[in-house]
């Protein structure tokens, strides 16, 4: 399963696939090459990060240079069940917008949403539940 950015950043460990021996190769990333995910998820520190590494010109080039990519590869997708055409590419194009990537929701296992539940009893409650449904 793919890493959200937000776990690359905290962990600094991703996989890459690599054609020349046509293998996935895990691998990990300096610390001072990017933000950590509080910095990456708000814009003053995000600003302060990338003016303290020294970096902002860069970063932002490097987002523009992200953005063309990403519209051309709109330009051209289209569904299965449509024949493409350059007014279909361009409407695409035209209504992309800029969007923050936010951190993802992370979903509680049912050892969590359990302590939740017992955490919100009283301890009699809690011992009542426990005897009831275990």
């Amino acid at each position: 399963m793919a890493k959200s950015i937000y776990e690359v950043l905290d962990s600094l460990i991703t996989e890459t696939s690599v054609p020349a021996i046509g293998k996935v190769v895990e691998h990990t990333i300096p610390r001072d090459l990017l933000p950590t995910s509080e910095e990456f998820e708000n814009e003053e520190k995000l600003l302060a990060w990338a003016q303290e590494n020294d970096v902002l010109h860069a970063c932002m080039q490097s987002g523009v240079q992200k953005r063309i990519i990403d519209l051309r590869a709109k330009f051209k997708a289209f569904k299965k069940d449509e024949d493409w055409t350059a007014e279909m590419g361009q409407k695409a194009v035209n209504a992309s917008t800029w969007d923050i990537v936010k951190r993802p929701k992370a979903s509680k296992s049912d050892e969590n949403i359990v302590k939740d539940f017992l955490a919100k009893m009283t301890p009699k409650e809690r011992l009542e539940w426990i005897n009831e449904n275990m």
